[in-house]
């Protein structure tokens, strides 16, 4: 458990766009990774907010999807950390959370995400949120930045 896994093609030469998983849940990463590589994503996946915070800054996803309540450095500090930092200020963030907050999340009170989607929700509708804020080109689209 933990740890970063690599999905279907997440390899260096892979010119798929990269998104980024983080929920402490492995059964919702391994689904979630499935689907997003059907839909021709590559993915990277971990387990709790630091971890995601330091591969979101190393990689650059084309997208972060997250779970609100994580272990280290929660969904919510994750979302402001990836908001301060100028390297990935205009990653789109996708909350997809059992959490109260992503029923809240157009209030003041929410994290500053793109796209919030309140499980349990078939993985199909989070990829379909992840394509809306990616866009055709694998490029984070201006219309969710």
């Amino acid at each position: 458990r933990g740890g970063i896994r690599a999905g279907r093609g997440a390899s260096p030469r892979a010119a798929r766009p990269i998104v980024l998983i983080a929920d402490g849940d492995d059964d919702a990463r391994t689904t979630l990774q499935g689907v997003l590589a059907l839909r021709g994503y590559a993915t990277l996946a971990v387990a709790d907010g630091d971890a995601a915070l330091l591969l979101a800054r190393s990689v650059l996803p084309a997208a972060v999807v997250t779970e609100l309540r994580l272990p280290a450095g929660g969904g919510p500090c994750l979302a402001d950390a990836l908001r301060r930092d100028d390297r990935t200020r205009r990653v789109p963030l996708v909350v997809h959370s059992a959490h109260a907050l992503a029923d809240a999340a157009a209030g003041a009170s929410g994290p500053p995400a793109d796209a919030y989607l309140r499980k349990p929700a078939p993985p199909g509708r989070v990829a379909d949120l992840v394509a809306a804020v990616v866009g055709a080109t694998g490029q984070a689209t201006d219309a969710w930045r």
